[in-house]
């Protein structure tokens, strides 16, 4: 913006393993935004690396982050982006336009909306279904080409606590029984504490162990307890070294000894 550069992403520097469930937390404008664009392959990075499945896709161009999209990546998104006057098997199918896999498009379509307990709306128009209904529609659409990934950002932001319990618990379901890898961009500390991993992105650079411990303390949506915390590291001196401890974020979970499938390395510039 003129002669003013902002960061979006600073020295990000995480793995994500193949069949992980994580939650990337941070208030607005911390750059959690970007760094789902980033690894979602819409957005590539000013500089660094990002290797998707052992892909070197932060030099690729935008058709070929369209192939890979395709592949490996299905969206779900906080306001459905559901066509209004296609039924819900039209809408699940859309994505097998693109597909290089058209094989027996309409029976998987219809085999994924029976996944998420639509079988029997197959035929019904977004305004025949409540708001859960149409996510779990939108959930289907993201599995029709069986990618390995799902990137869900605020899936739960316009449902209500019902329907937000029940479209977790699919996810939840997809990731224990069909090992998807699935990360969510969410405000909502409930949702946290439902993963087994937080990656906090505070200011474009990735939060401390601390930091994420007590994200998952939540109850609330406070951000200024952390604020807190960086005031309070600050004023003991710690560098910028200390208040992001080497390994935050990049370690491999201890119960998960899978070769790693999934990595991200990279920066961002706004």
């Amino acid at each position: 913006m003129g002669d003013v550069e902002v960061r979006a992403l600073n020295d990000i520097t995480l793995d994500i393993y193949k069949g992980e469930l994580a939650a990337i937390m941070g208030p607005s404008g911390s750059g959690k935004s970007t760094l789902m664009n980033i690894l979602g392959c819409l957005d590539r990075p000013t500089s660094g690396i990002y290797k998707l499945g052992g892909e070197l896709v932060s030099e690729m161009n935008d058709s070929q982050l369209a192939d890979v999209r395709n592949r490996k990546i299905g969206f779900v998104f906080q306001s459905f982006n559901l066509l209004p006057r296609s039924t819900a098997l039209e809408n699940v199918l859309l994505p097998t336009l693109y597909s290089r896999n058209k094989a027996n498009a309409k029976q998987r379509a219809v085999n994924a909306l029976e996944m998420v307990g639509l079988g029997a709306r197959l035929n019904h128009k977004p305004k025949e279904m409540s708001g859960g209904q149409q996510q779990r529609v939108a959930i289907a659409r993201a599995l029709i080409n069986d990618p390995e990934i799902i990137m869900a950002d605020e899936p739960t932001g316009n449902l209500d606590s019902k329907s937000g319990k029940e479209i977790m618990e699919l996810l939840i379901r997809l990731n224990k029984e069909q090992g998807k890898t699935i990360i969510l961009v969410t405000h909502d500390p409930k949702i946290g504490k439902q993963v087994p991993r937080v990656i906090s992105v505070f200011d474009g650079m990735l939060g401390s162990e601390e930091e994420q411990a007590e994200l998952k303390r939540w109850t609330d949506v406070n951000y200024s307890k952390l604020e807190l915390l960086a005031n309070d590291k600050a004023a003991l001196g710690s560098d910028a070294e200390d208040q992001r401890p080497e390994g935050t974020g990049s370690e491999k979970p201890a119960e998960n000894n899978e070769v790693p499938a999934e990595e991200s390395e990279g920066e961002a510039e706004e």
